[in-house]
């Protein structure tokens, strides 16, 4: 079961909104970047207080790409709207345990991200901790950068290594990667630029959902 999660990136809460609410009826679940301009070089859109201003229809993953996540943890945690927090690895600095404790005592799930220079062996000790792990296919940071064509074999040797382990992608995903991504054993695929080219958000997760089946 391949599951398309559309990706949100923007530099404040309105455009943010904006967004939200064109993906109503579209899908289940939204993934939205959030960058403190330190651990990546683009600040987005920051404050989880602006999620409790709206009644969400969505299941809500957080994608934290900020330093010293433990120091916000509780904060992002708080919206009810909030499935799952997405962690880097990179930004851990040896408080896993404590991350993840506090998201789990909160009855969400947590899912541990790599940056493209990450290798699968570096995370070893985490997988069985984890909802799911997720993979970069680009720098992160920003929406439409260079695909790593790396992330493929990474995805190949996560799904060989831990065949019942969920397998995320965030980057580069399009009609045409698509397939290479769930060939390689990837099981959510996230997508931001190819689904914000289209007028209507719901026919770009149908043409990712088409390109595959």
């Amino acid at each position: 079961m391949v599951e398309i999660i559309p990706g949100i990136i923007e530099d404040s809460w309105e455009p943010l909104k904006e967004r939200l609410d064109l993906l109503k009826n579209k899908t289940d679940r939204v993934h939205i970047d959030v960058s403190d301009g330190v651990f990546t070089p683009h600040k987005t859109w920051i404050n989880p207080a602006d999620l409790g201003k709206v009644e969400s229809p969505f299941k809500i993953e957080i994608h934290l790409m900020i330093v010293k996540p433990w120091e916000r943890i509780a904060d992002w945690i708080k919206p009810e709207s909030v499935e799952r927090i997405i962690v880097h690895w990179e930004s851990l600095e040896g408080r896993f345990d404590e991350i993840a404790g506090a998201i789990s005592k909160s009855g969400k799930k947590i899912t541990l991200a790599l940056n493209p220079e990450t290798a699968p062996v570096d995370v070893e000790p985490f997988i069985g901790k984890v909802d799911a792990v997720l993979v970069m296919g680009v720098k992160p940071g920003f929406s439409g950068s260079s695909f790593e064509p790396a992330a493929l074999e990474k995805i190949a040797s996560l799904r060989g290594e831990h065949p019942n382990v969920t397998i995320e992608i965030d980057g580069g995903v399009n009609d045409k990667r698509a397939p290479e991504f769930v060939a390689a054993g990837a099981n959510r695929l996230v997508s931001t630029s190819f689904i914000e080219s289209f007028a209507d958000p719901g026919d770009g997760i149908k043409a990712l959902y088409e390109s595959f089946r």
